[in-house]
Protein backbone atom coordinates (compact mmCIF):
# COMPACT_ATOMS: atom_id res chain seq x y z
CA UNK A 1 0.00 0.00 0.00
CA UNK A 2 0.88 3.23 -0.84
CA UNK A 3 0.55 6.44 0.81
CA UNK A 4 1.68 9.71 1.66
CA UNK A 5 3.24 10.56 5.10
CA UNK A 6 4.39 14.49 5.76
CA UNK A 7 4.10 13.86 9.64
CA UNK A 8 7.49 11.32 9.48
CA UNK A 9 9.37 11.68 6.53
CA UNK A 10 9.05 14.90 5.22
CA UNK A 11 6.44 16.76 2.78
CA UNK A 12 5.23 14.86 -0.21
CA UNK A 13 7.63 11.99 0.35
CA UNK A 14 5.67 8.71 -0.90
CA UNK A 15 6.65 5.48 0.84
CA UNK A 16 5.48 1.74 0.36
CA UNK A 17 5.66 0.51 4.24
CA UNK A 18 9.41 -0.46 4.11
CA UNK A 19 10.50 3.07 3.82
CA UNK A 20 10.80 5.87 1.74
CA UNK A 21 10.59 5.29 -2.46
CA UNK A 22 11.05 8.25 -3.91
CA UNK A 23 10.07 11.65 -3.89
CA UNK A 24 7.60 13.45 -6.49
CA UNK A 25 9.24 14.74 -9.15
CA UNK A 26 7.84 18.08 -10.47
CA UNK A 27 6.01 18.04 -13.62
CA UNK A 28 8.89 20.39 -15.22
CA UNK A 29 11.30 17.87 -14.58
CA UNK A 30 9.27 14.93 -16.41
CA UNK A 31 9.26 17.54 -19.26
CA UNK A 32 12.75 18.01 -18.98
CA UNK A 33 13.70 14.50 -19.32
CA UNK A 34 11.37 13.52 -22.35
CA UNK A 35 12.70 17.10 -23.76
CA UNK A 36 15.96 15.18 -23.13
CA UNK A 37 15.14 11.95 -24.59
CA UNK A 38 13.27 13.84 -27.81
CA UNK A 39 16.81 15.84 -28.69
CA UNK A 40 19.18 12.75 -28.61
CA UNK A 41 16.75 10.69 -30.76
CA UNK A 42 16.49 14.38 -33.53
CA UNK A 43 20.39 13.48 -32.97
CA UNK A 44 20.08 9.95 -34.16
CA UNK A 45 17.77 10.37 -36.60
CA UNK A 46 20.29 13.59 -38.13
CA UNK A 47 23.43 10.69 -38.22
CA UNK A 48 21.63 8.31 -39.52
CA UNK A 49 20.43 10.40 -42.12
CA UNK A 50 24.36 11.99 -43.25
CA UNK A 51 25.54 8.00 -43.09
CA UNK A 52 22.81 6.69 -45.54
CA UNK A 53 23.65 10.01 -47.99
CA UNK A 54 27.44 9.34 -47.80
CA UNK A 55 27.55 5.93 -47.61
CA UNK A 56 24.51 5.15 -49.85
CA UNK A 57 25.47 4.98 -53.38
CA UNK A 58 28.01 2.44 -52.48
CA UNK A 59 26.14 0.27 -50.44
CA UNK A 60 23.81 0.03 -53.24
CA UNK A 61 26.29 -0.90 -55.71
CA UNK A 62 27.63 -3.88 -53.63
CA UNK A 63 23.74 -4.83 -53.31
CA UNK A 64 23.71 -5.23 -57.26
CA UNK A 65 27.13 -6.15 -57.86
CA UNK A 66 25.96 -9.19 -55.45
CA UNK A 67 22.72 -9.91 -56.88
CA UNK A 68 24.02 -9.30 -60.44
CA UNK A 69 26.13 -12.78 -59.88
CA UNK A 70 23.43 -14.99 -58.98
Amino acid sequence: MVYLSPPLGGAGEIQDGRGVVALPRPNHLRAQGLLEYALILVLVAIVVVVILAVFGPAVGNMYSNVIAQF
